[in-house]
């Protein structure tokens, strides 16, 4: 939290948390543990290329944050469907390897894909963490933006992360304040579809707070206090962006 102290954003903090920023912070410390816990159980049953769905609905695109792969979305993909979602895809991109514009190549790459497998179709973008910052770059290119139905984005560090000077590779290190992935943010032109950026008042990679608001034209969602990365396992999240996501279907 000192991040926040530095920022003049501790108050903020504690509003959003209720007052009760103690508990709050309890709330992190735990979920945090679990996720530390989930994620590398999860992370065998991620790796290889998922096949594109074929045309049964409209697709939703899932996109993980960084040092994870698809199997970040386990959970959540399996909310969607019992929310009638029924053409649901995750895909890879490598985090210890090349640097932003590599991740930003793979997942142009496997957006034209799931693009091609439903001509006429706009595609939903769900995206955590850097998996969001990477979509909204992307959804803003003349290639992309027509096809975009939605985005969504869980934690994204939007203004970089005081977190991400001590990241390991070029990609992480891409996170800074002001570093190569804040500056593609600035030089690009929001998709005009609709956008939600889901946060945690107590989110404990990106930090400091304001860095998790992207600006003007989205929809922000601040839910109830969780670490960065249980934000990809929490019901109450996944429902939120089901209810979003239904009305672009």
């Amino acid at each position: 939290m000192a991040s926040n102290r530095k920022a003049g954003l501790w108050g903020e903090v504690r509003k959003l948390c209720s007052g009760r920023t103690a508990v709050s912070l309890l709330r992190a410390y735990l979920t945090g543990i679990l996720s530390e816990a989930t994620a590398p159980a999860l992370f065998p049953l991620g790796l290889g290329r998922e096949e594109v769905p074929n045309g049964r609905g409209t697709p939703v695109l899932l996109v993980h944050g960084l040092y994870h792969n698809r199997s970040a979305w386990r959970f959540f993909r399996k909310s969607l469907a019992e929310e009638g979602f029924t053409s649901i895809r995750a895909i890879t991109y490598g985090s210890w390897r090349g640097g932003f514009e590599d991740a930003l190549t793979t997942v142009r790459r496997e957006l034209r894909r799931t693009l091609d497998a439903n001509p006429g179709r706009k595609v939903l973008l769900v995206g955590h963490s850097l998996g969001g910052v990477l979509l909204r770059v992307i959804a803003s290119e003349d290639e992309f933006r027509e096809r975009v139905g939605a985005l969504v984005t869980l934690g994204s560090p939007f203004g970089g992360s005081d977190l991400a000077h001590l990241g390991i590779g070029a990609l992480a290190r891409s996170l800074k304040p002001d570093g190569v992935a804040c500056r593609a943010q600035r030089a690009m032109k929001d998709v005009e579809a609709p956008k939600l950026a889901v946060y945690s008042p107590v989110d404990d990679f990106v930090f400091p707070l304001n860095h998790l608001n992207p600006g003007a034209g989205w929809q922000l969602h601040d839910c109830e206090p969780m670490s960065h990365v249980w934000l990809l396992y929490s019901p109450q999240v996944a429902g939120t962006v089901a209810a979003f996501l239904k009305h672009y279907r």
